[in-house]
């Protein structure tokens, strides 16, 4: 968890030797972003789409 407080530099964070667990979070373990493409949600989305297709296709 990163804790919030004010920045202000990166220089001051490394000499005091606070910020080192969130400039290590943003710069080494930056969560992948979650899409609605790959929720449960997505996947419904998907077959809608492909049921909307086929019925356009046999018009």
């Amino acid at each position: 968890m990163v804790p919030h407080a004010p920045f202000t530099s990166s220089k001051e964070l490394l000499a005091k030797g606070k910020g080192k667990e969130s400039l290590k979070y943003f710069l080494e373990e930056k969560p992948k972003r979650r899409l609605i493409k790959d929720t449960t949600i997505g996947d419904r989305l998907r077959a809608s789409i492909a049921d909307l297709t086929e019925l356009l296709e046999y018009m």
